[in-house]
């Protein structure tokens, strides 16, 4: 009997650990980052802002520069960061430098010509705990002698996305007429990076270069810790109550009767004949 009760007893405390551990999982929150569309865009512009804005356009100044983009037509980028942003960024950079860009060929006598070498993104996915399992019922499905095996779900203590944006760019100058290179970057290379972590189900807490600071969910958390809110200010009814007092507190000229007002343009009237006669 004893052994008996000290086999249950053991088997209760099993139960119970393995019982609170998955309370503690599934209690602890859940979240999910649904689309990474606008992360990629603002991982690859801030990429390149960096990698143009490193760039010294100082020998250029007082030119006249021709952008020849030939060259940056095949960038299959996404709708923030294409050909266009790119050339729109190095444009700005020129003029910034003192630069005059003319829109003609002939109309130049510099001929600056850039080229990117890479613009993408890459991520991975780190899960600490028991990833997601369905190749094992996948396998078992193929044998038709096999049980049914389902699939392990994802029980995991912790969770992290990252990804990263990568830009390079170099560009050259050559003289229009006589084509002798006058003037080359170098190699520009800028990351941009952003990261999504989970704890215990509880997150996205988000940080990067493209972040100011930690968020959680999208929201900034302060020194503190605090998550805080949107910074925006809608006026209430007593705000809008204490400035209908301050203007009616401000001191306002009484409005003159007419009989004052005709009184004082017929003095105004006399008086300037007088000077007219004097």
């Amino acid at each position: 009997m004893k052994r008996l009760f000290k086999f249950r007893f053991q088997m209760d405390r099993r139960t119970s650990i393995a019982f609170t551990l998955i309370l503690i999982i599934t209690a602890g929150g859940c979240g999910t980052t649904t689309n990474r569309l606008a992360t990629q865009q603002l991982l690859l512009s801030d990429a390149v802002d960096h990698a143009v804005g490193e760039i010294d356009f100082s020998y250029l100044s007082d030119k006249d520069i021709f952008l020849d983009t030939k060259y940056l037509q095949s960038i299959q980028g996404t709708a923030a960061a294409n050909t266009d942003y790119i050339v729109s960024s190095i444009r700005q950079q020129l003029s910034l430098a003192g630069c005059r860009v003319q829109e003609e060929r002939e109309n130049a006598d510099i001929i600056v010509e850039p080229r990117v070498g890479v613009l993408g993104t890459d991520g991975h996915e780190v899960t600490y705990g028991i990833p997601q399992a369905g190749q094992i019922a996948s396998a078992a499905a193929a044998l038709t002698a096999a049980p049914v095996v389902p699939a392990i779900p994802e029980i995991s203590f912790g969770r992290s996305d990252e990804q990263l944006a990568i830009a390079k760019i170099v560009l050259f100058a050559y003289d229009r007429e006589t084509k002798v290179a006058l003037w080359q970057s170098g190699v520009r290379k800028s990351e941009s990076t952003s990261s999504n972590t989970w704890v215990l189900g509880a997150g996205p807490f988000q940080k990067g270069s493209v972040y100011e600071g930690v968020r959680f969910a999208g929201k900034k958390i302060g020194e503190d810790g605090e998550v805080l809110q949107d910074e925006t200010v809608i006026a209430d009814d007593d705000s809008i109550e204490h400035e209908d007092e301050d203007k009616t507190d401000q001191e306002v000229e009484p409005a003159k009767p007419p009989e004052q007002l005709a009184d004082a343009t017929a003095i105004k009237s006399s008086a300037k004949s007088e000077t007219q006669t004097r």
